[in-house]
């Protein structure tokens, strides 16, 4: 039961990719400025992250089930023939997209957000149901009618909920905001021209706690990984493995999308790094920390705000 407490919001499937041949990540705390080295199943995990609680007795595993048994269980073979820029059949490329349309909406980043979105609303019914005494009774009539129950605040207490209570939102409304969007997100990923960028020689791609990256034409940052697919002026990257990280353009096609290796080069993995580092969360990761000591001594990552875009020298949006 431990095994299902224990919730990666970025899976230990993928994690592997990055480890050095004693199977070990090294990593770096954009918070606390240090360097960690640690075994994917032991990092970036949150009890109960997914799990749905009924009550003290009851909870509910089903995502974590979902997650293990339907996104990771083929992905490792998956990389592999990735890794040698072979082709996928099309059931693989539903599975690779299906793993990246969740890899942005399980992090603890996509929580994060989607929670002070859901918060915010909740604050704005609010008010508009308090907006007159009229409207206030109208609603708790509505409430008592349908429940046949008492409601169990006076309207002042109501009124003043938020001044007297933190409202916060549970993980039962972000997780049905994540399975929705998943719908939408996964039908656009697929139907985009994937490009396989492949990094040059003695060359390798880190990653992140918040892999999927996404940069405009202009350099702006969408740190979240941004669900705005439909934009034709954002570009979207989630490297893979070392070698390997894959980029979306903004294309979307009603026939059967395109798979393309390309070879890059190393002034472009610099940049290539640079955003996937910039758009971390708080770790950046890879198997040891050579590169990523270079990248922030580059571009003094730890001494500029988060998802600045200043520290990205170069144009992305050409191949």
């Amino acid at each position: 039961m431990w095994e299902k407490k224990k919730q990666h919001v970025v899976p230990k499937v993928y994690l592997k990719w990055f480890c050095n041949n004693k199977w070990l990540l090294n990593f770096y705390d954009r918070e606390t400025w240090k360097y960690k080295e640690q075994r994917p199943e032991n990092v970036w995990w949150i009890k109960h992250f997914y799990t749905i609680v009924w009550n003290e007795w009851e909870k509910d595993f089903s995502i974590e089930d979902f997650f293990s048994n339907e996104i990771e269980n083929d992905i490792w073979n998956i990389f592999q023939k990735i890794n040698k820029y072979e082709d996928l059949t099309i059931d693989e490329k539903d599975k690779l997209a299906l793993f990246v349309t969740f890899q942005f909406l399980r992090t603890e980043v996509f929580r994060n957000w989607i929670n002070k979105d859901i918060e915010y609303m909740m604050e704005w019914n609010h008010k508009i149901i308090c907006s007159t005494d009229k409207y206030l009774k109208w609603h708790i009539n509505k409430y008592e009618e349908k429940t046949w129950k008492k409601f169990p605040l006076t309207e002042e207490e109501y009124k003043n909920i938020y001044k007297n209570f933190e409202i916060k939102a549970t993980n039962v409304e972000s997780i049905n905001m994540m399975m929705y969007l998943s719908v939408l997100l996964y039908d656009i990923v697929r139907k985009k021209n994937w490009y396989f960028f492949v990094a040059p020689k003695n060359s390798s791609f880190i990653t992140s706690d918040n892999p999927f990256a996404s940069i405009n034409m202009w350099k702006d940052f969408w740190p979240f990984g941004s669900w705005w697919f439909l934009n034709k002026d954002l570009w979207h990257y989630i490297p893979l493995t070392e070698h390997i990280c894959l980029h979306f353009d903004w294309i979307i096609k009603d026939s059967e999308w395109e798979i393309v290796y390309s070879k890059t080069d190393r002034n472009k993995m610099k940049s290539y790094n640079s955003l996937i580092a910039n758009c971390s969360y708080r770790y950046i990761i890879w198997k040891d920390k050579r590169l990523i000591e270079s990248i922030i001594k580059r571009t003094k990552i730890k001494d500029k705000e988060f998802y600045d875009p200043n520290i990205i020298s170069w144009p992305l949006w050409t191949r």
